[in-house]
């Protein structure tokens, strides 16, 4: 006689998948919520490698390059909220797609559980804009450069490895959309080293 076992959190997309993980993240981080750092008590500065984009939707067009990020983040309630900047450059793979550079500034907030005494994973929720710079080619000679911006949002799942108290490693796997006439997604590593620090008083008070 065989058994089988099916777990239906499996059948859902990815996406279901993870507002289905955010949500029981986020029921701990509230009951939790006495012994979280205090909004703003903390910054966190990193800076952090982008490899090439694991999936995108227009790769069949235009060849995804390495990129970085600068970001920083600070507890805020229930989670750790963050505004990021990166930049990655785009190679067309004819001449009929000329080259161009993403600029992304993002939001995110997302609640934070421990996993062990120096293991954390993270899931947030993110949005913002990214601009697009297309550079001139023969194809669009006298056009020069064109900048387009466009609305987007995400997810991010991240795990974080905290070997010294006030440093830590991030790996962080995004998946977006851009709201573009149509669609378009793409799915992201990161890798970053980031450095926390007690907020300055003078700041707190600014941010506060």
């Amino acid at each position: 006689m065989n058994i089988y076992f099916c777990n239906p959190i499996f059948h859902l997309p990815p996406l279901k998948q993870f507002v289905l993980l955010w949500g029981l993240m986020l029921i701990p981080a509230l009951g939790f919520a006495q012994g979280n750092p205090q909004p703003f008590s903390i910054v966190s500065i990193g800076i952090g490698y982008n490899p090439p984009m694991l999936k995108y939707d227009l790769n069949e067009f235009w060849e995804a390059g390495a990129g970085g990020q600068f970001l920083i983040e600070t507890p805020f309630y229930w989670g750790i909220a963050g505004v990021a900047v990166q930049a990655a450059p785009f190679r067309g793979r004819s001449a009929a797609f000329p080259d161009y550079l993403m600029v992304e500034a993002l939001l995110n907030w997302g609640p934070e559980l421990r996993l062990q005494r120096t293991l954390f994973l993270r899931a947030a929720l993110q949005s913002g804009v990214s601009y697009w710079r297309f550079e001139e080619n023969q194809a669009y000679a006298g056009l020069g450069n064109v900048w387009e911006s466009e609305f987007q949002a995400g997810v991010l799942l991240a795990v974080s490895a905290a070997p010294l108290s006030d440093w830590r490693i991030d790996v962080r796997l995004r998946r977006t959309v851009i709201f573009t006439r149509k669609q378009i997604w793409f799915t992201a590593l990161q890798v970053s080293l980031v450095r926390s620090f007690s907020t300055p008083a003078w700041l707190k008070k600014i941010l506060e």
